[in-house]
């Protein structure tokens, strides 16, 4: 899925930093997604809520934390709109005052031209999915496209990947919804093991290594790297 907004996730984590971890296994996760339908996103995230205008509440780090998304599937884009403790919760979030209702090309040179893009696209998407012409989908694709990349390679708010052999198996077993027994089990080797190395007690040996390669498909040179 094609990510924007991420400003919004960025200042949250930066505030709350025990919602790291969680935070960017919900981007890790909706990154590689293809998502066609509801339906389809709630086999990523079960307990995800539609509460109408295409917004979607999803529960992090164990229902600690809300994040609200516009979605439009057709164009497989999601604009995070709010991301907040759950007392704090806001259902219908409107514009960022510091946005401006201007028409602009797609090509983003600029923060001003970056923030009249994120207006274009909201009002788009505001419209709603149904609502949306051919040419409609067509420009919200290329102008979301063009937010995602500057959001990321302009200005650095693209969630960091994982860096420790740690940090890829929880990412890989939130992603295939398993816990460090059943990772231990289809491995053949010890709960206490797999835990000790996971939280740095005990270096991965080769076994060790192999069998996440092999049940959580972690890519054999970055293993061998952060080994």
């Amino acid at each position: 899925m094609v990510i924007i907004s991420k400003a919004t996730f960025r200042n949250f984590i930066a505030h709350h930093p025990d919602s790291e971890g969680a935070m960017e296994q919900w981007y890790a996760v909706t990154k590689e997604a293809d998502w066609k339908n509801f339906a389809a996103l709630k086999k990523s995230f079960n307990s995800t809520d539609a509460v109408g205008n295409d917004r979607y509440v999803f529960n992090i780090r164990g229902n600690a934390y809300r994040l609200i998304a516009l979605i439009i599937f057709k164009v497989r884009t999601v604009y995070i709109l709010f991301v907040g403790r759950i007392r704090n919760t806001i259902w219908s979030m409107p514009l960022p005052s510091h946005l401006k209702n201007r028409i602009m090309s797609y090509s983003i040179r600029s923060k001003k031209e970056y923030h009249q893009t994120m207006v274009d696209i909201y009002n788009l998407m505001n419209k709603g999915e149904a609502a949306l012409t051919k040419s409609e989908l067509r420009k919200l694709a290329d102008m979301s496209v063009a937010a995602e990349k500057y959001e990321d390679e302009v200005l650095g708010l693209k969630p960091k990947t994982p860096t420790t052999i740690a940090d890829a198996v929880a990412l890989k077993l939130f992603e295939n919804k398993m816990n460090q027994t059943q990772l231990a089990k289809s491995m053949g080797l010890a709960k206490s093991k797999v835990s000790e190395v996971l939280t740095g007690k005990r270096k991965p040996d080769l076994q060790f290594l192999k069998g996440i390669h092999k049940i959580l498909k972690i890519d054999a040179e970055f293993l061998l790297e952060h080994a």
